[in-house]
């Protein structure tokens, strides 16, 4: 039976349930090792899977004389939540047995040993198993060689039992030893583990930290690998996210004072802790006597669901802390089995009852954790609730973008863990155990922003269609007469609307190439015409007699607007021909999302184009002053200059408001914001020269005389 070395009365109790536990579920057996003997459950049949859980968790103090021979560490502290593991294993491989389609013809027995969380039990447990494997047995029949070993719980015991067993690869699965240094395949090639290495618990520990911008923290380690190592690489990472260590400390095994009273004085109101329940607790007790409260606390997988430091005791010192602790997924029929189990007398109900109460303890408690949890006892992922609520849905923190995790089985137990790229244009699923598409955004017909630009583009069309027919059926009156250039640039600006939409859906090739290229044809055709129609404005208000104005109007009417489009036509064309303007993926702006856009190596294309064009409007809106300025006689209504002029200076604003809002946008706001710039152009164009005229059309005002004969020379200039 299990080795109970303490003699309180309570513990008294105990031995009386693992007798009836051993009853119904095992032999016992007492194997001498020298003059130490070695205890446990043990069922030597078929198959043996061997098992080291610390049932206790202390050993007895005695003074060491060297006058008599080494004591064995007798065993303290017992640990009912241990003895629960223990017998968990004990019901797998009951169930395993009573399973045919699982292991035909195949029986699994198993040999537990209780190592009290001490080295030299750990350490003599190990040397048994592999007694088992090297020294044949005697007798012959009695096959109790493990092919596999489950345990020990803590990353120190792990180490050096794996070492040994190591030696004959006798496979060893850990249930609770988290440090990354285990890892180490050429140091340890037979251990494998169901917990996640301390590498990600750090790392979250480390994003924790920085999701809360705690800045000045300490840290306290375990003397052992899993303490130093975890905290080594909490310490990196989080002085890289920016923050301070306000000491780092290793946990000793007898504490003084100086130390406590150093926590208690600190500055640091955060105090990161990654060592075990047994190496904190004492600690834990003299902070409590001590009421050295006002810290927050955070707590590795180790010690946080502790059901010594979460009682009442340690309450107002530990209330608030934040935690990494495994998540316990319900074993269908353990609870069952464990109540099932006894107890065979009545007076023994209480004790039992306390014992199974603490399945759903965890669950429970009012603690920040970040949870690694078992699905199907194959997937794990990371999760983290947002308050101190368990009433809270929780969040995902992922692992990083494009890997995924992958637990093999082996023998009915996990295996390491190990971690793959996703292919490009991947990423890993919400349970991170296979690669599922990214999901790739770009602007459709379908989006309701792009509804709206159609729509918008569809109303600039028919306004401008119904301005063109106006003008046509009105083509007699001198005020209209007077503009004939006006049917052209009407036809421009529908152009303009439509390749400002056309577009719209995935990019491509095409598309990206002609997009840009088609609509900075179209403005500059546009402003060409205006420019051309203040030209002639500005040279009959210079020149009085229109004689000397019909005699450059061929040069001015018929060359000037090719000649000013000429250069951007030819640079658009060759752009459209030799760009680098392609459909790039981005990954990086929006993490999970691959944003479809149009990209340019260089900005010379674009740039150079605008800036042409920006010169045509300045020209133009320099013209347009100067010639309103000596445009006095005419009509308010039909005052053709000014009404230039605020075109162009509509014109002009749009394009200040457009490039700020365009460069720092991507995707398909990015093509909102360009082509919404576009149509709002357009609009403004059409405001500012046309309406004014259509009014005049519409309410058929009388212009005075200077007006029209202001207007029947501009018909004679035409």
């Amino acid at each position: 039976m299990i080795c109970l070395g303490s003699s309180y009365d309570w513990q008294f109790s105990v031995r009386i349930i693992i007798k009836l536990i051993i009853v119904e579920a095992s032999q016992t057996f007492s194997s001498t090792h020298g003059e130490l003997t070695v205890q446990g459950l043990d069922v030597p049949t078929g198959i043996i899977v061997g098992g080291l859980f610390p049932v206790h968790f202390g050993t007895m103090n005695n003074r060491q004389e060297f006058t008599k021979a080494p004591w064995y560490p007798n065993c303290t502290d017992f640990n009912p939540r241990v003895l629960r593991w223990a017998m968990g294993m004990v019901f797998a491989i009951e169930e395993i047995n009573s399973n045919t389609t699982l292991l035909s013809n195949v029986t699994l027995g198993y040999t537990i040993f209780d190592t009290c969380y001490h080295v030299t039990r750990a350490l003599h447990a190990s040397l048994k198993f592999m007694e088992a494997v090297v020294v044949p047995p005697v007798p012959p029949d009695n096959k109790n060689s493990p092919c596999a070993v489950i345990g020990d719980m803590g990353s120190a015991l792990s180490v050096i039992t794996s070492h040994h067993l190591g030696l004959w690869y006798i496979p060893q699965v850990s249930y609770f030893s988290s440090c990354k240094c285990l890892s180490d395949k050429r140091l340890f090639p037979s251990f494998l583990r169901t917990i996640p290495s301390d590498a990600h618990q750090a790392s979250a520990i480390a994003l924790l930290v920085n999701y809360f911008g705690w800045l000045y923290i300490g840290t306290l380690a375990a003397h052992d690998e899993y303490g130093q190592s975890g905290v080594a690489q909490f310490v990196a990472e989080a002085e890289h996210a920016g923050a301070c260590i306000a000491f780092r400390k290793i946990l000793p095994k007898v504490f003084n004072a100086n130390m406590i009273q150093h926590l208690g004085k600190t500055a640091s109101k955060v105090i990161l802790v990654f060592a075990t329940e047994k190496d904190f607790l004492p600690l834990v007790n003299q902070l409590s006597e001590l009421n050295a409260t006002g810290k927050t606390w955070i707590a590795s997988e180790a010690w946080v669901t502790s059901p010594q430091l979460t009682s009442l005791r340690h309450v107002n010192l530990l209330q608030g802390t934040i935690g990494v602790s495994l998540v316990r997924g319900k074993i269908p029929g353990l609870h069952e089995y464990l109540t099932g189990l006894g107890p065979r007398f009545f007076h023994m109900h209480e004790m039992s009852l306390e014992m199974t109460k603490t399945l759903s303890k965890h669950e429970q408690s009012p603690v920040f954790n970040i949870k690694h949890h078992p699905k199907n006892g194959m997937e794990f992922k990371w999760k983290i609730n947002s308050i101190f609520s368990n009433n809270i849905t929780p969040s995902e923190i992922s692992a990083p973008s494009g890997k995924f995790s992958k637990y093999e089985l082996t023998q009915f137990l996990y295996n390491s863990e190990y971690c793959y790229q996703c292919p490009k244009g991947y990423q890993s699923n919400e349970f991170h155990d296979s690669c599922v598409r990214i999901p790739t955004e770009y602007l459709t017909f379908s989006d309701p922003l792009a509804m709206f630009l159609s729509a918008f583009a569809l109303l600039g069309i028919i306004i401008t269609m119904a301005i063109g027919l106006l003008l046509f059926l009105h083509q007699d009156l001198l005020v209209v007469k007077a503009s004939s250039i006006d049917g052209l640039l009407l036809v421009f600006l529908i152009c303009c609307y439509i390749s400002s939409v056309v577009f719209i859906g995935k990019p491509s090739n095409i598309s990206c190439r002609l997009h840009n290229v088609l609509i900075c044809v179209f403005l500059t055709l546009i402003v060409s015409c205006i420019l051309t129609k203040t030209v002639r404005l500005y040279h009959f208000n210079n020149i009085s007699d229109g004689a000397q104005w019909t005699s450059v109007k061929s040069l001015l009417r018929e060359v000037s607007a090719f000649l000013l489009c000429a250069p951007q036509l030819l640079f658009c064309s060759i752009w459209a021909v030799t760009g680098s303007s392609r459909p790039f993926h981005n990954f990086d702006t929006r993490p999970g999302t691959i944003i479809l856009e149009c990209a340019d190596r260089t900005p010379i294309w674009i740039t150079c184009t605008f800036l042409y064009l920006g010169i045509l409007v300045i020209t133009c809106l320099c013209l347009a002053i100067n010639a309103g300025n000596k445009c006095l006689a005419m009509n308010a209504y039909h005052n053709e200059a000014k009404f230039t002029t605020f075109s162009m200076i509509s014109f002009i604003l749009v394009c200040l408001a457009f490039v700020p809002a365009y460069s720092s946008t991507q995707g398909k706001v990015q093509f909102v914001i360009k082509t919404l710039a576009v149509i709002t152009t357009n609009f403004s164009l059409l405001g500012c020269i046309f309406v004014p005229r259509c009014y005049t059309i519409v309410r058929k005002k009388n212009f005075s005389l200077d007006s029209q004969l202001v207007c029947e020379k501009l018909v004679m200039t035409d």
